[in-house]
């Protein structure tokens, strides 16, 4: 193998294409062919890049390694018992393990780490991304002199001008190591909580006759309880009947009507007729009557979490989906970095926008958008446009590139893809057209003591709604499309009619992929200590951008939450085992403070104010509180009574579908029974026992005989 001057490890194989193209004189090198039995021969999978000047480029497919199971560190593991528990490698003895999936690739890059002189990380930037590379250097066993000399390459946008500034601008790959250890720290500490509540929480479980997983994250089960709780408030909700009083007034030939102000629903009829009786008698006097212009700014650019909720709400559109169409985009040189928690730009940004319109205008599955960019004012500057906001921050908001007009087989062969991209580019074009305004009018009377309110909007300039229409806007629930008169204050108006609108209060609303993703980011509103949900407010809530659509997907899979189709969107829902494990958990596993101390400490570490050591050896001592609290008892982990079938010994037997053989055991005395197509059967008889018994007995017997 070559000499290799710089060796560029990049995150994905788009990334590192991206690279190796700037980097220029590129030939690409694939792994070994490989014979079959048969003699045939498959050409193997490009590996790595040769450019110039002794540079390479290769590439991972993602994280390449994945933590190491218990019983990787002690074949007793293999069976969970409470007795082993807790779990906690110590400080130097953690293990990753390589993923079957990418081992190929992995061999090849640990041959070429071997070969290199400088090695350039080039993960995404994020923390993950240093981690992510951190972990094939150490597989690749990097030296001293490796790591003193390693670069940090910053990429977040793959368009060649952006590469370009990024590999001119190389850091240190020193000074990102505070980062990488937050991610360590949490990948760590978030294995040591799942594996041994997940162990002692099913252990629990299966002396109390249930046979599943229970599986706890510190992130997977806050947010499971959310969904648990939303729907038992629903199946418990009763509905109220409330009563609203309307008023029908006029003035120089114009009828409008006005509603009761209270300050809480009229839950008592009596009261509403006695508005009513009072409506009758004597004039209302008009103590508010104005109009105002008001303008709207375009929505801002989308984050990841905003195009989420968009996507889910418009499309009926899972996280997990956006996420990998959006991700698609950005490895097509279509979109910049996708995941993202900012809605602004650098103002040096509004540089490229000339270039994205002609690359708007070349772009042949959306020919509408033609005529929205002609009509775009390039001198205004919307908020979006804001280097304070950008202060500190990686990543932008989620914009097109000025790659974007570029042909794309995804986006040609995908109708979600084209939903997705033709949301972004109207966000980003409305940014370049003024504000809607809007005539907004307020009428308010007051009879007697009795206040009634209406009030109504006219739209007087379109704006940024000529693209993106009026769903940003919520409407005001007491505007009208009622022509109203003008009125002048301290005038008096008589009642022409009125009447009472019974009304029924209705449950909470089932989460979405899109409402469940807003309550994580914003799960300091669960919460009632006031120091906790000052502390939560100021972390990103549960889960990041990058996390949050897989924890839900995660819960699907795992069987907790489901998917039940509600018209044109899609409800979450909990499933009879999701509800029973939030229930069980005592209130300071399944809380999200835990989650917002752990998170807020984990940013003292990047930010080189929390020792790494530390935080693991305060975490450990939580784990270590937690496994004895579920073991005395001071958590009860309480289940509803089982219905699994009782052994003799009044153990529970439960199925055991992980063997090789499925067969049934109890719980208590470990009695094996067979298993009849997944049907509990009789109990095995210890044949070779019984035999010896007989054998026995009948070598006793001709003793016996002898003897006599």
């Amino acid at each position: 193998m070559m000499k290799i001057k710089r060796l560029f490890i990049a995150e994905k194989p788009s990334l590192g294409r991206a690279i190796a193209k700037e980097l220029g004189n590129e030939v690409t090198k694939s792994l070994s062919n490989k014979m079959a039995d048969d003699g045939t021969v498959t050409k193997g999978a490009p590996s790595y890049i040769e450019c110039g000047n002794g540079d390479v480029v290769t590439w991972c497919f993602g994280h390449m390694l994945e933590q190491a199971e218990p019983e990787q560190y002690d074949k007793k593991y293999e069976q969970w018992n409470i007795d082993d528990l807790p779990i906690a490698p110590g400080k130097d003895e953690w293990q990753l393990l390589p993923l079957t999936k990418s081992a190929e690739q992995l061999e090849t890059i640990v041959d070429l780490v071997t070969e290199a002189e400088i090695l350039v990380s080039a993960g995404d930037d994020d923390r993950e991304g240093d981690l992510l590379i951190e972990e094939v250097f150490a597989h690749a066993s990097a030296t001293p002199e490796q790591r003193k000399t390693a670069l940090r390459i910053l990429i977040s946008d793959l368009n060649p001008i952006k590469v370009q500034e990024a590999l001119a601008s190389m850091r240190p790959y020193h000074e990102f190591i505070p980062r990488m250890q937050s991610a360590l720290a949490r990948s760590r500490a978030d294995w040591l909580l799942g594996m041994n509540l997940s162990r002692i929480c099913t252990c629990l479980a299966k002396i109390k006759g249930y046979g599943e997983i229970m599986r706890v994250g510190r992130v997977q089960t806050p947010l499971l309880t959310l969904v648990v709780m939303r729907d038992l408030d629903i199946l418990s909700f009763e509905p109220t009947t409330f009563f609203n009083v309307v008023g029908e007034f006029e003035k120089d030939g114009i009828p409008f009507q006005a509603k009761w102000v209270t300050e809480q629903r009229c839950l008592q009829k009596q009261a509403a007729d006695n508005v009513i009786e009072c409506l009758a008698q004597g004039n209302a006097q008009v103590t508010q009557c104005e109009t105002k212009r008001a303008k709207a700014q375009p929505p801002l650019p989308f984050s990841l979490l905003t195009l989420q909720k968009l996507t889910s709400k418009k499309y009926g559109m899972s996280a997990d989906t956006t996420l990998n169409i959006v991700q698609k985009l950005y490895e097509a040189k279509l979109v910049s970095y996708p995941r993202t928690e900012m809605t602004y730009l650098f103002i040096e940004k509004k540089a490229e926008t000339a270039a994205i319109f002609d690359a708007i205008r070349t772009t042949p599955l959306m020919p509408e958008m033609v005529d929205w960019v002609n009509g775009a004012d390039m001198s205004l500057t919307s908020g979006a446009w804001n280097d304070k906001k950008m202060a500190g921050q990686a990543h932008t908001a989620i914009v097109p590139l000025i790659t974007c007009g570029q042909e794309s087989d995804f986006l040609m062969k995908s109708n979600d893809a084209k939903k997705v991209f033709f949301e972004i580019i109207a966000r980003y074009v409305a940014q370049f057209y003024p504000p809607a305004e809007d005539d907004n009018t307020v009428i308010e009377l007051t009879h007697s003591t009795h206040l009634f309110r209406t009030t109504g909007k006219i739209e007087r300039i379109a704006g940024w709604r000529t693209l993106l229409g009026h769903d940003k806007e919520e409407k005001d629930k007491d505007s009208t499309d009622q022509t109203l008169p003008a009125l002048e204050m301290g005038s008096t108006l008589s009642c022409l009619n009125s009447s009472i609108k019974e009304g029924k209060t209705t449950p909470p609303k089932s989460y979405t992929d899109g409402t469940l993703l807003d309550a994580m980011s914003n799960i300091a509103a669960m919460v009632d200590d006031p120091a906790y949900k000052a502390k939560l407010k100021e972390t990103a809530g549960l889960g990041t951008a990058a996390t949050r659509a897989g924890i839900i997907k995660g819960l699907k899979e795992n069987g907790y939450i489901e998917e039940v189709p509600s018209g044109k969107m899609t409800n979450l829902v909990s499933t009879p085992t999701g509800k029973m494990l939030a229930l069980a958990l005592p209130a300071n596993v399944r809380d999200p403070v835990m989650t917002a101390m752990w998170e807020q400490q984990l940013e003292k570490i990047e930010s080189g104010e929390y020792p790494f050591d530390t935080y693991m050896e305060k975490v450990a001592g939580q784990i270590i509180t937690h496994i004895d609290a579920f073991k005395t008892g001071k958590y009860p982990f309480t289940l509803p009574e089982s219905t699994a079938t009782r052994c003799e010994c009044q153990g529970y037997i439960l199925r055991a579908a992980n063997a090789k053989k499925p067969f049934w055991i109890c719980t208590q005395c470990n009695k094996k029974y067979k298993d009849v197509n997944g049907v509990l059967g009789a109990a095995f008889s210890n044949k070779k026992k019984m035999e010896t018994g007989m054998k026995d007995a009948l070598k006793l017997a001709v003793q016996q005989a002898k003897a006599k």
